[in-house]
């Protein structure tokens, strides 16, 4: 893999001459770093996220950000390409642009202090350069996300209860801009552990799952300085022993979807009007009877909005729901077979073909066509095999 990497980035070496680029670009004398590449109007780029050493949930074996080449008419992976050498890449995110990407550094062993958020720029072909990186100013960061108009990033730390804020600058680095941490009073002798960041459509709330103490923190972000400042609502309890990880906002901002690892359940949360949630529906991921251990992990909705999926580790499955267009409100339609152990993290392509499963444990990701009519998935006998995927990114 490492020779992969050198003959990736073969004759370019950004930091070396990065002082004499900047001189030349500020003089007018060259054009500005080439954006992604457009891999063809049925291809898509996807980036993988990894784990590349052993922790105590996981034995990584990667070696770093990984990516692939989508067919989006066959559902075919290929082209495996190491991109960046770094370490517990878990969670990766894409501007819309196509130029830049952003990459957590899941640290948490002993005598680490903190772990890391990584900004590369996308160059022609793909590869990554590295702009920047900073500490997170906590442990074990597991999710990067962006605001909708991608000028600002969020990072949650697993360990610690704190969510950081980074200004993307115009050359693509980051500055550290805010800090949330969870209060003290809050946490009544539990832990925090924050999963995830979810900006609404509009922009208007920043909803963080902490599945430490079954909550939903919910942010107004400034969209000029990106301060946060807690809502009227400040955050809304989900059942005891949930556990939110991740979330899905509806495309007009009416639900927030959160996929609960502890109990292994789908809550629907109602926005009311304005920056209001309610609790409407607690579903379960998992069929009737089915009594082994399982954790939910990821949930995406499907680009038509009709159909949800969730990812159980354990049970090895694809959730799949009917979503009511009126209510927002879920029915349980099928569970799919990954075809591998542990999905931890899955994406759908963008023209909604086809959905893939990153199998941590089998390190695999298997391809499944998604039936338009009832949103099932049906197998394809493709699993690409790449070493320990946990997040799935495509270009758009």
């Amino acid at each position: 893999m490492k020779q992969a990497l050198r003959k990736s980035l073969a004759g370019f070496q950004p930091l070396l001459f990065a002082p004499v680029l900047c001189l030349l670009f500020m003089a007018g004398r060259c054009s500005p770093p080439p954006k992604a590449l457009r891999t063809g109007e049925q291809k898509r780029t996807v980036f993988v996220g990894t784990y590349t050493r052993t922790e105590g949930h996981v034995d990584g074996k990667a070696e770093g950000i990984y990516r692939l080449t989508a067919n989006l008419e066959t559902g075919a992976l290929s082209d495996e390409t190491l991109v960046a050498e770094v370490i517990n890449p878990s969670f990766v995110t894409v501007r819309k642009k196509n130029d830049l990407l952003f990459a957590v550094s899941e640290l948490a062993q002993k005598g680490e202090p903190t772990g890391f958020v990584h900004a590369y720029r996308i160059v022609k072909g793909g590869g990554l350069y590295q702009i920047n990186k900073l500490p997170t100013d906590g442990l074990a960061p597991c999710h990067v996300e962006l605001d909708q108009n991608e000028n600002f990033v969020v990072v949650s730390n697993y360990v610690g209860g704190v969510a950081m804020v980074y200004k993307i600058e115009r050359d693509g680095r980051l500055t550290a801009v805010d800090k949330f941490e969870v209060p003290t009073t809050a946490k009544q002798g539990k832990d925090s552990w924050l999963h995830s960041a979810n900006f609404s459509p509009d922009n208007r709330i920043v909803a963080i799952c902490d599945k430490g103490l079954d909550r939903v923190w919910l942010f107004s972000m400034d969209e000029s300085t990106g301060k946060l400042t807690p809502t009227r609502q400040g955050s809304i309890a989900l059942p005891e022993g949930s556990g939110p990880r991740h979330a899905k906002w509806s495309d007009n901002g009416e639900f927030l979807y959160v996929i609960n690892e502890l109990s292994n359940t789908v809550t629907v949360l109602n926005r009311q009007g304005g920056d209001v949630l309610s609790l409407e529906q607690t579903i379960s991921t998992l069929p009737k009877g089915y009594r082994e251990a399982s954790y939910c992990a990821d949930i995406h909705l499907h680009p038509s909005g009709q159909f949800l999926y969730g990812s159980n580790r354990g049970h090895n499955s694809i959730a799949i729901f009917s979503v009511n267009p009126e209510t927002g409100l879920l029915t349980a339609a099928d569970h799919q077979s990954t075809e591998g152990e542990y999905p931890r993290n899955f994406a759908i392509s963008p023209n909604g073909k086809y959905l893939y499963a990153a199998n941590q444990n089998t390190s695999n990701v298997a391809t499944f066509r998604i039936d338009p009519n009832d949103g099932k998935l049906i197998k394809t006998e493709q699993a690409y095999e790449i070493p320990t995927p946990v997040c799935l990114e495509f270009t758009e």
